[in-house]
């Protein structure tokens, strides 16, 4: 049986930084993902490839979207080498110092000050240089940022981890090659270009950057650990985990995509004399549950287990400019598809009827080009001139008007109102008061449910988007609420956090200030599970934070 010093479960902003302190302290760690790894060139983009494009084993798909469905919630993670940081809009935003002590988190500020610095270095974060002159390309940062000066706020450009110069200390360009274009062994696969690429400004960071423009997970923190000796192993799944003497036995299956699902993946189980879980808020607390109800070791963890759910105050809408709006204003038409996903952000801050504070950060979304097809298809007033034209195609037969000249009434299937909608994302402090558990179905599987309901954040979310209407107004449009939150009345999130919380003890946390599980030494949770309420802002840069600190603690052990 193989034995490593550390096996850490899950590859992106947690069990990456893990992996590479780890790796840099001497430890022989091993990485177990169950996704695949995605070399530039690997994200699809075609129909028939996107349709394999999601997470499923058990129905053949090996993909990199997972959308999970709870009675009031949808939440969206990534399965692949890098985790979230695959899909990610590229935020790096710390947390307010001052809500760690109002939130009474079990971690100061001043603790996480050199973390946050240290993974702000290594992902090469910088703000974005193409807002302004004389490197101006997008219309909707500066558009976003005239509308938050006229509501009286000042809007952030925030730090990204993108590649915008094609070597430190260069003026920015476009689609231009990097001077490091070297890829980790995990991603060397006949087919793939190895050059990576400046940013594209194709805003297709959400669905996979096939330019290797992004600094995510993959190219930084997993690299350096593979460099280091670190094991990466993808489609590699864990499915349970026991304490023994030794530390913990790990099972793990290795999936082929090739068996499409139909056959049984091969099991190995292996040893670690310690063992992090960082699958993500939603698969660590999975983890945890199922193995408290399959193993006797675990039946007393924590109560707390499962509880303190946040969507991180997620929100999407859209801003819609009219266009008899921008003629009598003279806004710039919003061309979402154009830039990074996200270059701007905005905080807001105001107190409630009843005295609480709130605060919600509100940034430009974008799209890529492809979506906006998408959109403009499932538009009303394009469904509309669509029926006309049939109309009018059936009439020729019926009726003695001739026009042999189609072109105008065909031109007008392609409308221009997509070109000005832009995706609005508000996130904040939302109330944690989702419950995790398992759920049999009916073929024998323990699944994942969640009993959340917006009712305590309701005066949270009503006053996020009173500030995105104004915002709208400002940039000449209105705001128009995504399909699922407006017709079935289901938040969206693709931040889900909790379910492993912090805490001073078992009583009120499953893990302490280091991430240790309470009565399990050498069990550890690395991830957006162990929030005990959200973040506020994007959560990628705490959870990184928080990981590089809980670094400290496994290695402290390991030399103890």
């Amino acid at each position: 049986m193989e034995q490593f010093d550390a096996i850490i479960v899950g590859s992106g902003f947690g069990g990456a930084v893990m992996a590479y302190h780890l790796a840099e302290a001497g430890l022989r760690v091993c990485v177990l993902e169950r996704g695949k790894a995605y070399p530039p060139g690997a994200f699809p983009r075609q129909p028939a490839a996107m349709q394999q494009n999601f997470w499923e084993p058990h129905a053949g798909y090996f993909g990199l979207f997972n959308v999970w469905n709870f009675e009031h919630m949808t939440a969206v993670s990534a399965s692949g080498v890098g985790g979230g940081s695959l899909i990610y809009a590229n935020v790096l935003i710390r947390r307010p110092e001052e809500w760690f002590a109002e939130q009474r988190w079990p971690v100061r500020y001043a603790e996480l000050a050199p973390h946050y610095e240290a993974v702000e270095t290594m992902l090469g974060a910088e703000h974005y240089p193409f807002a302004f002159p004389p490197f101006s390309r997008t219309e909707k940062t500066g558009l976003f940022q005239q509308a938050a000066r006229a509501g009286g706020h000042n809007a952030d450009l925030p730090l990204l981890a993108v590649n915008f110069r094609p070597h430190p200390g260069a003026d920015p360009l476009v689609n231009a090659p990097l001077a490091d274009s070297a890829l980790p062994s995990f991603h060397q696969r006949d087919g793939y270009a190895n050059t990576r690429l400046t940013c594209k400004l194709c805003g297709e960071c959400n669905v996979g950057c096939n330019y290797g423009s992004k600094n995510s997970l993959d190219y930084t923190y997993l690299r350096h650990a593979e460099q280091l000796g670190a094991e990466i192993r993808p489609l590699s799944e864990v499915v349970r985990f026991r304490p023994v003497a030794q530390g913990y036995e790990v099972t793990y299956r290795r999936h082929n995509p090739a068996w499409g699902g139909r056959a049984r993946p091969t099991e190995r189980t292996m040893l670690a004399k310690q063992l992090v879980l960082a699958a993500g808020s939603l698969g660590s607390s999975y983890l945890l549950l199922k193995m408290q109800q399959r193993e006797a070791a675990f039946r007393h963890l924590s109560p707390t287990l499962g509880s303190r759910f946040s969507g991180n105050g997620d929100y999407l809408a859209f801003v819609r400019q009219h266009p008899e709006a921008l003629a009598r204003n003279d806004k710039p038409l919003l061309n979402a598809d154009v830039g990074p996903v996200i270059t701007s952000s905005v905080q807001l801050n105001w107190t409630d009827a009843d005295g609480t504070t709130r605060s919600c950060f509100i940034q430009d979304g974008g799209l890529p080009a492809f979506a906006n097809w998408l959109m403009e298809a499932l538009n009303m007033d394009s469904a509309m001139r669509a029926a006309s034209l049939l109309a009018k195609l059936g009439m020729r037969g019926l009726t003695d008007s001739f026009d042999s000249n189609l072109s105008a009434e065909v031109a007008s299937l392609f409308g221009d109102r997509m070109a000005r909608t832009m995706p609005l994302l508000g996130m904040g402090l939302d109330t944690p008061n989702g419950q995790m558990y398992l759920r049999a179905c009916d073929d024998g599987r323990l699944l994942l449910d969640l009993d959340w309901t917006p009712a305590q954040s309701e005066h949270y979310f009503d006053a996020v988007e009173t500030q995105m209407e104004s915002l709208a107004a400002a940039m000449g449009g209105e705001l128009v609420q995504n399909g699922l939150t407006k017709y079935l009345g289901r938040a969206v999130t693709s931040h889900p956090l909790g379910g492993c919380p912090m805490g001073h003890s078992a009583a009120d946390g499953v893990v302490n200030s280091y991430g240790e599980v309470f009565g399990f030494p050498g069990l550890f949770v690395a991830d957006g599970a162990v929030m005990p309420g959200p973040i506020g802002p994007n959560p990628s840069l705490t959870i990184a934070a928080l990981a590089s600190r809980f670094a400290e603690k496994v290695i402290a052990n390991h030399r103890a």
